[in-house]
């Protein structure tokens, strides 16, 4: 059994043991990841190599500060993978590029669905970055949602004061710069899982309470209720981003379908309440209260606020980062010496982990700004 992990912000490929490449002596295999930023998603994958019965049982053991994990067999894995890879909407788009693509010596010129194709054994390709741009959905490499310091996660957090249990509500958000929303909390009672959908749409909800067709779906899951008093996160990789500029007002629709697992200040505590007046805010955001939905684009009732909270990033002027970067073969380096010794080093700009992590030195702002 062969052990390996995706960055999938990054297209970093993982190997176990200490190795450069996959371990094909040791039944035992262990990966450690240092310096894990905040929100970074990694999807580990144990691969049967030249087994002699059809499956094999193992025993996985991940530890470290973790959100959530999901489970899937090879065939669910494929499934989602591709409906993660190729999803597009309104809100954020990167597709793949048409024609062909130098992919290495041995395999020649091929095109992004040959890679899709053969993802089992070329993905390591896309910690390339003209494979990883050329490929953005095969690669999940989409430069606007690249955790690179082009961009600061933040996150507003409303009160979690409310009393009122309902099936979902609609709420407005106003920006004050442009920011990309990467994800939404709600507040439950709920310990258990909870099946969760949420729509938005560019202005004002009003006049289209129920009207599913003016919505876009943005994310689609089940998540882990954490119980009153606590946010309970939808994961970033379920949650398609949403681009706001300046100055935009966006509604968005968090439904939990036919049960009450969403919890709302309004009823009694309404007399401090009035529709679309702001509730919460910083210096990026303002939320703004909205209607509590039955069912699933039911019936609405108002004013009511939002319990939960906006994960978000700011776009800042393109800058290279701080820290220092991991490179196989080289070592922890900074952006700072990757400049110094360009002329002996600056091939490693063409790995998607320095490129995005030095956009100044190795000319990739005009890759992130897209």
């Amino acid at each position: 059994l062969d052990l390996y992990i995706t960055d999938q912000g990054q297209s970093t490929m993982f190997y176990p043991n200490g190795r450069s490449s996959r371990d094909t002596v040791n039944n035992a295999e262990r990966i450690r990841i240092d310096s894990v930023p905040d929100g970074a998603t990694y999807l580990v994958r144990v691969n049967g190599t030249n087994l002699e019965t059809s499956s094999q049982d193992y025993s996985l053991i991940v530890t470290g500060c973790l959100r959530s994990i999901s489970l899937s067999t090879e065939s669910d894995e494929k499934t989602t993978r591709q409906s993660t890879m190729n999803s597009t909407n309104t809100a954020t788009a990167c597709p793949n590029q048409d024609g062909t693509i130098l992919m290495d010596d041995e395999v020649g010129e091929e095109t992004c669905e040959w890679l899709t194709a053969n993802a089992d054994s070329y993905g390591y390709l896309c910690m390339f970055t003209d494979v990883a741009t050329t490929c953005s959905a095969t690669c999940g490499f989409c430069p606007a949602e690249s955790s690179s310091p082009g961009s600061e996660p933040r996150r507003l957090d409303t009160n979690l004061n409310g009393t009122v249990e309902w099936y979902g509500a609609m709420f407005l958000v106003e920006a004050k710069n442009n920011m990309t929303v990467k994800s939404i909390s709600f507040h439950t009672r709920s310990t258990d899982s909870v099946e969760v959908s949420v729509y938005t749409k560019q202005g004002m909800y009003v006049g289209s309470e129920q009207l599913p067709k003016a919505w876009t779906l943005v994310a689609s899951t089940t998540v882990q209720g954490r119980g009153f008093g606590n946010p309970t996160l939808i994961p970033a990789i379920s949650f398609t981003n949403v681009n706001l500029n300046e100055g935009d007002v966006q509604s968005f629709y968090v439904s939990t379908g036919d049960a009450k697992n969403v919890i709302l200040t309004g009823g009694s505590q309404a007399s401090q309440l009035q529709l679309h007046d702001a509730f919460a805010d910083n210096s990026d955001i303002v939320l703004l209260t909205g209607k509590a939905v039955t069912g699933s684009f039911g019936g609405s009732y108002l004013p009511y606020a939002w319990n939960g909270g906006i994960d978000y990033s700011i776009e800042q002027n393109c800058v290279d980062g701080d820290d220092l970067i991991s490179i196989e073969n080289v070592g922890d380096k900074s952006c700072e010496w990757l400049s110094k010794n360009q002329g002996r080093f600056g091939y490693l700009c063409n790995r998607i982990q320095v490129s995005t992590a030095c956009p100044v030195t190795c000319n990739f702002c005009d890759v992130i700004a897209r």
